[in-house]
This record gives structure tokens, C-alpha cells and sequence, in this order.
């Protein structure tokens, strides 16, 4: 009798303790999506995907930029003279880090920058930070970048993550700016990501036919399981503000508009 009774208390406490398991997750971290559920779309959805996938492997996200194939990132490692031994080194060297996870303030800022940046036919960081800001999201650090001559998602992501650009030996931008807010290196770990890619077909514009703009924030603590009320927690904002500004000459001809190889 006695052990029939420890054995009926046992089942209770593993229910109880399931119900109480289940209870606590059932509460939706709503940063992940717009309020209409529209982004992040393909393209965006894509850019997190693959930033997620290079933090988890580094080395074999090297492998994967050098044999890719896609048209834009082959002709931009052509043209710039990307010693693709150094790259694979580079990235061999790199750390795994854990994911970032998209934010929906970081977003509209991103998105307000790229609609600046379609409205103005340039590629820069005017009042980047400001709409970050704007849209609700206060920082501890931050690292933008902007690339308005983009084909594709893929190239996009190929052209940030290598860091091609003129002036060095290697043919890769001093510093690695943007593919430091890929893989989450420096000190810093970016753990909200915002990424928007509009589109821009007009002929009489010289930016699109994608239009990126991207913000890495770091938020503390840096863990997502943590998330559902550390993350709207007003943080004050540092002087860690990085804008990664990339220039190169490359066109391509993509849709039927001249798309250049710019990147900030």
C-alpha cells in the first residue's frame, strides 16, 4: 500500500512538473516578425539563414564562398583579386558563434534606411543609426551596412561576408568590417539582426535592383532563451557605433539594369 501510494505522488509530481514545463514557453518572443507577418520575407529570411549557418562553421563557410557558383559573388572575386587561400585561412581561424535572431524594430529601421537610400539614388550611412533609434531599438553597440547595387540575397551575403574591396594586397577590405557583424567577431557578440532588401527596378536610378540595408546590435544578456523580457529592456546607447564602408568599380548587368558592386 505504501509503495502504491509513492508511485501515485511520483505521477503527480512528474504531471505537475510538465504542466508547469509546458506553461513556460508558451509565450511568444514577438520581435521575430512584423505585426502582418510579411518579414522577413525570402530574401530577408535567406540573409539570416546563411549569417546563421556561417557563425555555426566557420571553415566550411569559407569552402562554401569559394565554390559557390553564383554569378555576382564569382565576378566580384574576380575582379577584385580575392587570394582565396588567405580568405579560406582567414575564416579556418574564426570561432563558432552562437545565432542571431531577427528583430522587427531593427527592421523598420533598416527598412526606412533603404527607402532613404532608393529616394536618394546613393549609397550611405546618413542617419542610419537615427532610424534605428526611430523605430524603438536602443543599443549597447552597433554595426551597420548598407549595399545598394545587390542581385540577389546570395550575392549580397557573398559580398559582405568575403569584404571584397580595392586597395589591399589580398584584394579584402582592412578591418573585415562586414564580415564581422556576419560572423559576430570582435568583442561584441550581435545577437539582433535587422536586415531589409527592397526592391528598385527604376531605370532612371542607379541603385537596386535590391537595395540592402543591415544593423547588428548586442544586447545583454546575449542569450535568446532570455529574451521574452530582457529584450525590451531600454539599454542605453554606446559610442560603439561601427559603419562598415566598402567602395568598388565592378558592374554587372542583372534584370536589365547595371548593377555595380557598391557596398557600404
Amino acid at each position: 500500500m505504501k509503495n502504491h501510494s509513492l508511485r501515485v505522488i511520483s505521477r503527480l509530481f512528474l504531471i505537475a512538473a510538465t504542466s508547469t514545463q509546458l506553461s513556460a514557453v508558451t509565450t511568444e518572443w514577438v520581435y521575430h516578425k512584423t505585426d502582418d507577418g510579411s518579414h522577413p520575407d525570402g530574401n530577408e529570411q535567406q540573409l539570416v539563414w546563411l549569417m546563421n549557418r556561417a557563425r555555426a562553421n566557420p571553415a566550411a563557410e569559407g569552402a562554401f564562398l569559394s565554390a559557390s557558383g553564383d554569378p555576382g559573388i564569382v565576378n566580384g572575386i574576380n575582379f577584385f583579386r580575392v587570394n582565396m587561400t588567405t580568405l579560406q585561412s582567414e575564416f579556418n581561424a574564426l570561432a563558432a558563434k552562437p545565432p542571431g535572431a531577427f528583430d522587427r524594430r531593427l527592421y523598420e529601421g533598416s527598412k526606412a534606411h533603404s527607402q532613404y537610400l532608393i529616394t536618394n539614388d546613393v549609397q550611405d550611412h546618413t542617419g542610419q543609426f537615427d532610424r534605428i533609434t526611430s523605430a524603438g531599438f536602443s543599443f549597447t553597440a552597433a554595426s551597420v551596412s548598407v549595399y545598394s547595387y545587390s542581385a540577389s540575397a546570395l550575392q549580397a551575403h557573398g559580398a559582405l561576408n568575403i569584404d571584397w574591396g580595392s586597395g589591399t594586397a589580398d584584394g579584402v577590405q582592412t578591418g573585415r568590417g562586414h564580415r564581422s557583424a556576419i560572423m559576430s567577431g570582435g568583442t561584441s557578440f550581435w545577437s539582433n539582426v535587422g536586415f531589409a532588401m527592397l526592391p528598385d527596378n527604376d531605370i532612371n536610378t542607379g541603385v537596386g535592383p535590391l537595395v540592402f540595408s543591415g544593423a547588428s546590435e548586442f544586447l545583454i544578456p546575449p542569450h535568446h532563451s532570455e529574451r521574452l523580457t530582457d529584450l525590451s529592456r531600454d539599454h542605453s546607447r554606446s559610442s560603439a557605433l561601427i559603419c562598415n564602408e566598402l567602395r568598388s568599380k565592378t558592374t554587372l548587368v542583372v534584370s536589365g539594369k547595371v548593377q555595380r558592386s557598391f557596398r557600404g
